[in-house]
């Protein structure tokens, strides 16, 4: 291996760098960059051994030790560089580089398991409001439940939980319990459909929504799709879809229901 490798991991696997680095016995660092998520993360082996792993992300979060290499492994896209000989400013790992790969892929198998039935990462979660019975729910349970709030996805609910794994395992069973789904409850202004209001209903000329991101949302609406499932078609914001939704009414270029336009205002004077 020369003092300086440089490569794409799509081409070659996180893990395998890893082991070829701990066979050859190298010392030096490992930087790496995910490219879509903004994360950098460096890796520092000593004779082989993985002595320490820093992560850090864009919106300023840092993690280190065995955590910050559990959430880099997973890694499949992004840039990595090797440089020989780069010592290691602490040691955060002290497992054998063989244990500590092989513990995390495990639990990275059993991630795998848990996602299975769950709903994919990037879904808010809602409490379902109303239960013929309530069943009993341990300590851990009610800390990862008090994180579903309708406007946390499942990866940021895991990331505020501190431990992926444990707070995916907890989520499958409160989907099982039926405490918590990916659907709004029916009184959530989540679950409002929008229509397009025909120019027969206006009697002026109406302003055109100034934005591109307003004129997307404008067509995907079709009479039929709430809110919520046009914000994860689109993949918006939760506030960018309300302020767009609140300048296509104002403009009457979309309409509700007199119950379903009652609640919408009703939400955007809470607000």
């Amino acid at each position: 291996m020369s003092e300086k490798l440089t490569g794409l991991l799509s081409e070659f696997h996180l893990s395998d760098i890893i082991q070829l680095l701990i066979m050859t016995q190298k010392a030096g660092e490992l930087a790496l960059r995910d490219l879509d998520r903004q994360k950098t993360a460096l890796l520092y082996f000593e004779k082989g051994n993985l002595v320490h792993a820093a992560l850090d992300s864009a919106d300023g979060q840092h993690s280190e030790g065995l955590r910050a290499f559990q959430a880099i492994i997973g890694w499949d896209e992004g840039e990595f560089k090797f440089l020989a000989g780069k010592q290691t400013p602490k040691v955060t790992i002290r497992k054998t580089s063989q244990e500590t790969l092989i513990d995390t892929l495990a639990r990275m198998d059993d991630i795998k398991e848990m996602n299975k039935e769950l709903p994919t990462e990037d879904i808010n979660l809602f409490i379902k409001p109303e239960l013929d019975i309530v069943p009993s729910i341990s300590v851990l349970e009610w800390r990862v439940l008090a994180l579903v709030n309708g406007r946390r996805t499942i990866q940021r609910i895991c990331q505020k939980f501190g431990d992926e794994l444990e707070a995916k395992r907890v989520l499958r069973e409160l989907v099982r319990k039926g405490l918590v789904s990916a659907d709004p409850p029916e009184s959530d202004w989540r679950r409002l459909v929008p229509s397009i209001r025909s120019a027969a209903e206006v009697e002026y000329d109406r302003a055109l929504p100034p934005r591109v991101r307003t004129n997307l949302l404008f067509r995907a609406i079709d009479g039929k799709t709430h809110f919520e499932d046009i914000r994860r078609k689109l993949q918006m914001d939760e506030n960018d879809l309300l302020e767009d939704m609140k300048l296509l009414y104002e403009l009457k270029w979309v309409k509700l229901s007199p119950d379903d336009e009652r609640a919408f205002l009703k939400h955007l004077a809470d607000l």
